[in-house]
């Protein structure tokens, strides 16, 4: 499984070039960002998001910028990684509270 804690927006990265296209990865991957101030939008989260093949979750942490949302998420972070490295079906229970979670918005969830 792979986490990404607030991806470069892939114009940002192109911008700069760095190329990577997400299409095509079947590896689990959690995507998280921030609201505010951060290295990508929402709008690019839902991006790569979309050209993933494989099971994914991801969400925006609102009225954080990326600084502080690197420590709001530690809690998804570590349920993501106990559920695919340890097998812990508890752990995906977070991924639901996170849904009913009102810090967070646009949350996408595809475990299957």
């Amino acid at each position: 499984c792979a986490i990404s804690l607030s991806p470069t927006d892939m114009a940002v990265a192109e911008a700069i070039h760095i190329h990577y296209d997400p299409q095509g990865i079947t590896t689990p991957v959690m995507i998280i960002a921030a609201e505010e101030h951060d290295v990508i939008t929402p709008e690019g989260v839902e991006t790569v998001r979309t050209m993933l093949d494989g099971p994914h979750v991801s969400a925006i942490r609102k009225d954080a910028d990326h600084g502080k949302m690197l420590y709001e998420g530690d809690g998804y972070v570590t349920a993501w990684l106990m559920y695919w490295l340890k097998e812990d079906q508890e752990a995906g229970n977070a991924f639901v509270e996170m849904k009913n979670n009102a810090l967070w918005m646009d949350v996408q969830v595809n475990v299957d």
